[in-house]
């Protein structure tokens, strides 16, 4: 996870560190489908609901059928403002919604790679580029989907 995240300390006791985690992964990648949170968390598709239920539950995120497929996850300003991060609240738009899946499914690839986590490599999402552009860069204006860090590169 990037270094620049936000810190357990605002989280509630009942997270987990796997919960916060998967919350800023989300909120890093603006929504993500409950299958891809199953993927993530390494859970059962069942079990990635119950547990984002819980997330809905403590106001941390909202969850809808957007489109076709499974439920869309997303966190609210509760939850932004509890991983610390600058983001605005939304539910993702319709005609976004096959390329923020696509964009979740690149990341979920390529951190499930057995040298990524060796080579302590780390992904920067779009929105944590946006924000870190501080305004400077409009919002049709094209920024990076991502960015993958691999510091210590050793084939």
């Amino acid at each position: 996870m990037d270094a620049s995240a936000g810190t357990t300390e605002a989280f509630p006791a009942f997270l987990t560190e796997r919960d916060i985690a998967a919350l800023l992964f989300v909120a890093d990648m603006y929504a993500v489908q409950v299958d891809q949170v199953a993927a993530l968390l390494g859970v059962s598709e069942a079990r990635a609901r119950a547990i984002t239920l819980g997330w809905r539950r403590a106001r941390h995120a909202e969850s809808a059928r957007i489109g076709p497929g499974r439920p869309w996850i997303w966190l609210t300003r509760a939850g932004l403002a509890a991983c610390g991060l600058p983001y605005r609240a939304a539910s993702p738009a319709l005609s976004r919604l096959a390329h923020l899946r696509a964009v979740t499914s690149v990341r979920l690839a390529l951190e499930a790679a057995p040298g990524y986590a060796r080579a302590g490599a780390f992904w920067r999402a779009e929105r944590r580029l946006r924000a870190a552009a501080g305004g400077r860069v409009g919002l049709r204006e094209h920024v990076p989907d991502g960015e993958v860090h691999w510091p210590a590169w050793q084939p």
